[in-house]
């Protein structure tokens, strides 16, 4: 009955009442009260009642943790250091750990900072990053950070999205190289990547990720834009970027797509653009594809030149188009050239109603 009475007494959280229920409890304190206490009293005796609540309990672990980190504040270093490793003694889990890092990090302690955040890593069950992010501002290099925490796997996609959220994308590439390695690929959070590098205009990092993830780099000739995926069409990365137009249905089907003309379409439009890197030196593409068609005024279009307009075909014919490349700036690093199909109205025709198909595009470096 003094247990069901203390706690409800204890509930109505005012010190009057806390020390109430302490009294009614007699020769056996809770600690848990006494520590409330520390929130409830003045400054002066906050230190009191956590000693008190950690020799009723010596493993009450937010008592102690919360002494320690009173004890620095007051410039008892000595005292503090002490309180936070018993604290890690007497329990093995992440608080302790992260609260000791986070001390040394504090105090300019180094090593003890790096062993205190490899002991609070496999502890946190949730999100690393407030960790990751302590240790990035104890050490920038990225290479660095990732050798003294020893977790590469564990680690490496949530320092990606600290690094991306920050603008450091060079670093994000560092982290990216590590995390291609690793056992489990997370392949939206890379060709993410690749995607905001491209933007950013780091072609050559945006084709290293995407290469490891879709389509291996040919190191003598060059990128070399594989057979297209029409089902790859999601604008990440290098894959093929739809544009919708008023007037004109597409139909992706697999390896092919068929546009619908309605006659309402814009007189001059994109259909849709692939993104293909390349290098600075000049040099050949040749454009492959299977094609029919029942609408004019279609034509490929890349590198600031353009193909004929593809004539009218009612069964499927096979063509191709070489595309002469100049060199880009001296030193530069690889270019973006965009291929793009184009539709655009003929002076004094009428706009192009029908269909066209297309399946089996392919373009090669000669």
């Amino acid at each position: 009955m003094r247990l069901i009475l203390a706690e409800r007494v204890f509930r109505d959280d005012s010190a009057g009442q806390v020390h109430r229920a302490l009294r009614l409890l007699g020769s056996t304190p809770n600690a848990q009260y006494m520590e409330r206490l520390a929130d409830l009293e003045p400054d002066t005796k906050e230190v009191q009642d956590l000693k008190q609540a950690l020799e009723t309990n010596p493993r009450l672990t937010s008592a102690r943790v919360r002494l320690g980190l009173l004890e620095e504040q007051h410039g008892d270093f000595t005292a503090a250091e002490l309180t936070l490793l018993e604290a890690a003694r007497y329990d093995r889990q992440y608080l302790p750990a992260w609260t000791l890092a986070n001390y040394y990090f504090r105090r300019e302690d180094q090593n003890a900072f790096w062993r205190w955040s490899r002991a609070a890593l496999p502890l946190d069950s949730g999100d690393p990053s407030p960790l990751l992010r302590l240790a990035s501002l104890a050490e920038p290099d990225v290479d660095a950070v990732l050798t003294q925490l020893r977790s590469c796997d564990q680690i490496a996609y949530p320092f990606l999205d600290l690094l991306i959220g920050a603008g450091r994308l060079d670093d994000a590439q560092r982290v990216a190289r590590v995390a291609l390695r690793s056992k489990r690929i997370r392949k939206n959070q890379l060709v993410d990547l690749s995607t905001r590098q491209l933007k950013a205009g780091n072609v050559e990092w945006a084709l290293e990720i995407f290469n490891a993830l879709r389509f291996p780099l040919d190191p003598e000739r060059g990128p070399v834009l594989p057979r297209l995926v029409f089902e790859n069409r999601d604008g990440e990365g290098f894959d093929m970027r739809p544009i919708s137009n008023l007037g004109i249905a597409a139909d992706w089907r697999g390896e092919g797509v068929a546009f619908s003309f309605q006659g309402a379409q814009p007189d001059a439009c994109s259909l849709f653009e692939q993104p293909v890197p390349a290098p600075q030196r000049a040099l050949r593409y040749r454009l492959r594809y299977e094609y029919k068609s029942s609408a004019t005024g279609a034509r490929w279009s890349m590198a600031g030149g353009k193909s004929p307009i593809l004539p009218l075909q009612q069964d499927w014919l096979a063509r191709e188009w070489t595309i002469t490349v100049g060199p880009g700036p001296v030193g530069a690093g690889l270019r973006m050239l965009p291929l793009r199909l184009l539709y655009q109205r003929e002076p004094g025709t009428t706009p192009a109603r029908g269909e066209l198909d297309l399946r089996n595009l392919q373009l090669q470096i000669l």
